[in-house]
């Protein structure tokens, strides 16, 4: 492997790894409020948002009651259930505010900056291509400036798989996504 191409493939898994930082239930919570965003009327059944996103119905019932609790989205449990996203959703879906206990949006920018921050600089033109890489590797969804980690991507920062062009993870990295996920789970 040449130089550049050990470099690429250090910022890709850095690339990855971003994408997770946050607990999967916050990424969830983020992943539903951009879906709600696109859907007509800014509102979906339960049935719907789970087909979309590729969760249980529970998983995304249980994070869609969370927001609903916090006034981020308005959940009426009836039959069908349904959900419909609030202003305040709408401004964290649209990265006009944060909200605690929802992932921080990773756009373009985001990873730009946090790359600089892990001393990976690359050019805004390279970390396109990175992700372009990643998009057709299916390890992430790119939607307009979000990226998005996939299951399969989850699979190559936890060392489930490998794909050629991503540097494998150390095992001290898996170990800490696997505490990282325990204490999370811990947590609820």
């Amino acid at each position: 492997m040449s130089f550049a191409e050990t470099i690429a493939s250090h910022v890709r898994l850095a690339i990855l790894l971003t994408t997770v930082e946050s607990p999967r239930e916050m990424r969830l919570r983020l992943t539903a409020l951009l879906t709600l965003l696109k859907l007509p009327q800014k509102s979906a059944t339960i049935s719907l948002l789970s087909d979309l996103m590729s969760v249980s119905r529970e998983e995304i019932t249980a994070e869609i009651a969370w927001m609903d609790r916090s006034k981020l989205v308005s959940f009426s449990d009836g039959t069908p259930a349904r959900v419909v996203c609030m202003d305040m959703g709408l401004d964290v879906a649209m990265g006009r505010m944060t909200c605690p206990g929802i992932a921080t949006m990773i756009t373009i920018d985001y990873l730009h900056h946090h790359l600089q921050g892990l001393a990976l600089s690359v050019s805004m033109a390279d970390l396109e291509a990175h992700i372009a890489f990643l998009t057709q590797e299916r390890c992430v969804i790119r939607t307009s400036e979000v990226v998005e980690i996939t299951q399969r991507g989850l699979d190559v920062v936890t060392g489930r798989c490998s794909v050629n062009g991503i540097k494998s993870p150390s095992m001290s990295t898996i170990m800490t996504l696997a505490a990282d996920a325990a204490k999370n789970k811990m947590a609820v």
